[in-house]
């Protein structure tokens, strides 16, 4: 099935369906935003690291890196699909990045939603109850 920018997709197998998006904080006065890829099947988290500013030129550098991470590596060609809560401006630079490693893209703010808050339950629903 074909991930849409209105479907809600489980995954059936490894990264399948990626969920990229950054986490915002302020440290020291100033704003830093991490990148971060929640693999929907596994419901792990890899980030690839943190920029000053949230441009589309951080993006591309932050999707080259996460292509080169060791399950992409170790599993060449197997169609993926990177869904994001932003940034169709530059969708066409984005589908140059992805589309040599067999991926697509798709913005779906109200999917990688769900994906963030059902992740940082499942970071803390075994942690002891204060």
């Amino acid at each position: 099935k074909q991930m849409t920018t209105k479907s809600n997709p489980k995954s059936a197998i490894p990264l399948e369906y990626v969920c990229l998006f950054l986490v915002e904080f302020s440290a020291q006065g100033e704003t830093l935003y991490i990148f971060t890829a929640v693999n929907v099947f596994a419901k792990c988290a890899v980030h690839t690291g943190f920029e000053i500013d949230n441009s589309p030129k951080s993006l591309f550098k932050h999707l080259k890196l996460f292509m080169k991470h060791l399950d992409f590596v170790k599993n060449p060609n197997t169609p993926f699909t990177i869904i994001l809560h932003a940034y169709q401006e530059v969708k066409q630079q984005i589908d140059q990045i992805i589309r040599p490693f067999n991926g697509t893209v798709v913005f779906n703010k109200t999917y990688v939603a769900k994906v963030i808050v059902s992740f940082g339950e499942s970071l803390y629903k075994d942690l002891p109850k204060p």
